[in-house]
Parts: C-alpha cells; sequence; structure tokens
C-alpha cells in the first residue's frame, strides 16, 4: 500500500502597508482637503499607518508646507459643517398629535456640543483664521502686527418673524435667512455669542385652576372692656354645661335671659331678638 504526499497551498501571508510614493501622499493631501481626518483616512488598509506618514511629512520641507495647508482647508471644511449643523432645525421641536410641539432639547444640546467642539478644534489648528485673536504678530517680528480675517460664530434663537405690516415673513427665504444674519452681525457687533430675532409665542396652555381657601370673617372690632365681659361670659357657660350635653346655643341663652329678667325684673325681651344681638 502506496500513500501519495499532500500538498498544501502556501500560506497567504497579510499585506504590509504601502511603500512611500509621491502619487500616495497626494492622495492623502486630496482626502483631506476634501474633509476626511488624517486618522480616519489611514485606517484604510491601502494608506500608510499615521505614524508612518508623519515620518513622511518629517523628512521634507515641500510636504510640511502640503500637508499644513490640506489642514487648513480640513478646518475650512469644518466652517461649513458648523453652518450646516446651524441651519438643520429639522429635529428642534418634538410633534405631539392635538398638543403643542415640545422643545427637543437634548438635539438642541447636541448640536450645540458639536458646533463647540468644531470651533475649538479650527481655533487650535488654524488659528489665522478662527482663532479669537483678530492680529497676529509675524514670526520674527513682535512689533509687526498682521490682520486676518477671522469667523465668528453666535447663536441665534430664531421664533416666528413679522414684516412691519403684520405679515409673517415665511423660513427658508432670503428674506428670512438676511434677517438672522442680520441679528448675528449685531450680536458679534456688541460682542454677544447668543441672541434672538423674532418674536416668542405666548404659551397657551391654561393657567391652573385656583385653589379653594378659607377665608373667615373679620373678628368684630370690640372694646377691651367687651371682649373681657364676653370672655367671662363664655367661661361661665363652659363650667356651668355639661361636657355631654347637646343643648343648642339658642336653648343655652334662652335660660341665660330668664335668669336675668328673674334677678333684675326688666321687660320680658324676646328669644329670638336676643341670639340676633348676641350673634
Amino acid at each position: 500500500m502506496t500513500t501519495e504526499a499532500e500538498i498544501f497551498p502556501p500560506p497567504v501571508m497579510p499585506k504590509g502597508r504601502p511603500a512611500f510614493t509621491d502619487e500616495l501622499f497626494q492622495q492623502i493631501i486630496d482626502r483631506m482637503t476634501e474633509g476626511e481626518g488624517l486618522s480616519e483616512i489611514c485606517r484604510d488598509p491601502e494608506m500608510p499607518s499615521k505614524t508612518t506618514f508623519l515620518r513622511w511629512v518629517e523628512k521634507d520641507t515641500g510636504r510640511q508646507r502640503a500637508y499644513q495647508g490640506a489642514r487648513e482647508a480640513l478646518m475650512d471644511h469644518y466652517a461649513e459643517e458648523i453652518r450646516h449643523i446651524a441651519w438643520n432645525d429639522s429635529e428642534d421641536t418634538i410633534k405631539r398629535e392635538g398638543k403643542p410641539d415640545l422643545c427637543n432639547h437634548e438635539w438642541i444640546n447636541r448640536s450645540r456640543l458639536k458646533v463647540d467642539t468644531l470651533k475649538f478644534l479650527m481655533a487650535k489648528l488654524h488659528p489665522k483664521r478662527y482663532g479669537d485673536k483678530t492680529e497676529l504678530l509675524v514670526a520674527n517680528d513682535v512689533d509687526a502686527p498682521r490682520s486676518y480675517d477671522v469667523t465668528a460664530i453666535c447663536w441665534v434663537h430664531v421664533y416666528p418673524m413679522l414684516r412691519a405690516d403684520g405679515s409673517m415673513i415665511k423660513p427658508d427665504t432670503p428674506e428670512y435667512h438676511e434677517a438672522i444674519q442680520r441679528a448675528a452681525r449685531e450680536a458679534h457687533a456688541q460682542g454677544l455669542r447668543e441672541t434672538s430675532v423674532g418674536f416668542k409665542l405666548a404659551d397657551d396652555r391654561p393657567p391652573p385652576p385656583a385653589q379653594v381657601t378659607f377665608q373667615p370673617d373679620p373678628i368684630p372690632d370690640l372694646t377691651a372692656e367687651a371682649w373681657s365681659l364676653l370672655s367671662q361670659v363664655l367661661r361661665m357657660v363652659k363650667q356651668t354645661i355639661p361636657t355631654d350635653d347637646d343643648t343648642p346655643p339658642e336653648e343655652i341663652f334662652r335660660v341665660i335671659r330668664e335668669a336675668l329678667l328673674l334677678h333684675f325684673r326688666e321687660a320680658k325681651i324676646e328669644p329670638a331678638s336676643l341670639v340676633e344681638a348676641a350673634e
């Protein structure tokens, strides 16, 4: 019995990173100019690692200038992203059937975080255009300031806008966007980072129901002598009548009246009149 040797194909070796070429370097620069970050590009298997690319840049001043220009172009792309985020109001409100719309604070706060993050990166990576200072000093010449244009970001809360004749300005029209831009420019001139335009509609929800409160009658205005006499009569009634007695007040006042009449022998007074006087 004979056996034949089994032949196995050679193992597939993992493909290594590509070697440096000017064409590959230019591809990375072009992709950064179009809005892709360097880390995102270098995760592509067809591209070199980020460490390798930075070594390429470090060895040549021409590549350094090209890389710096690509980073600045990437910051311009971020500026366009900020504009897109700021104008996207598709999720600003939560629609509710048969009820007033609710403000989507989570969406607005997330948009604000995105814009603030992009602004931070732009100011750090391209300070000449997007930094907070409007004047930068020329290298090796601290006495010669150079001015640059700076893009300022201002949050504008937009409410329904009306013309002078009372008609409403329709959204997504040139007049609508111009009013927002004008409000942003005025806020920037005043050093504000946030402003509003339009008229905020009043809340149409009904007010809470009024609460029923107990309002007792005011205490009668009596003299000190009258209060003393009234206090003595009340004390006498409490000390004389048993605590478990349920005689109505009218009957008690009738007994007191008859006792007084018997003592002083005065003219008879109807009990009802005495009760009304006591009340």
